[in-house]
C-alpha cells in the first residue's frame, strides 16, 4: 500500500532486507547446530560402533533422515543382518529412533536431525 500510494520504497525495502537478515541468521544458527550434532554423533560412533560402516550410515543419514534396514543395506552393500545391527546399534546410541513399533519393515527416523530442523 505504502509504495503504491506514497512511493515509500526505501521503507519496503528497509523491512525487506530486515527480513533477510533475520532468515539468513536462523540458517546459520541451524548449520551450525547441525555441523556440532554431526560431529558429536562421529565421536560416539567412533567409540562405541565397531566396523567401518558407521561413519558413512551417518554420511547418508545427512541426506536420508528416515530409512529402513533394507535402504541401509542397499547403501552400505552389506547384508541385512549387519544393516539391522547397524540400525539398532544406532538406536541404542540415541542417533535413530524407531518409529514403526512393527516387527518387520522398520521405519527409522534420525529424530536428532530432524529436530533441529523443525525447530521454531
Amino acid at each position: 500500500y505504502a509504495i503504491s500510494n506514497e512511493g515509500d520504497w526505501e521503507g519496503w525495502l528497509k523491512y525487506f532486507l530486515k527480513g533477510v537478515g533475520q532468515v539468513s541468521r536462523e540458517a546459520t544458527d541451524t548449520a551450525r547446530a547441525i555441523i556440532a550434532m554431526r560431529e558429536e554423533h562421529r565421536q560416539v560412533i567412533q567409540k562405541e560402533v565397531a566396523g567401518r560402516n558407521g561413519q558413512p550410515l551417518l554420511d547418508h543419514l545427512c541426506q536420508n533422515p528416515v530409512v529402513m534396514v533394507a535402504s541401509i543395506e542397499r547403501y552400505l552393500g552389506v547384508s541385512y543382518v549387519t544393516a539391522n545391527n547397524l540400525a539398532h546399534a544406532f538406536e541404542g546410541l540415541g542417533i535413530l529412533e524407531e518409529v514403526t513399533q512393527r516387527p518387520r519393515s522398520k521405519i527409522y527416523l534420525y529424530r536428532p536431525y530432524l529436530d533441529i530442523l523443525n525447530r521454531d
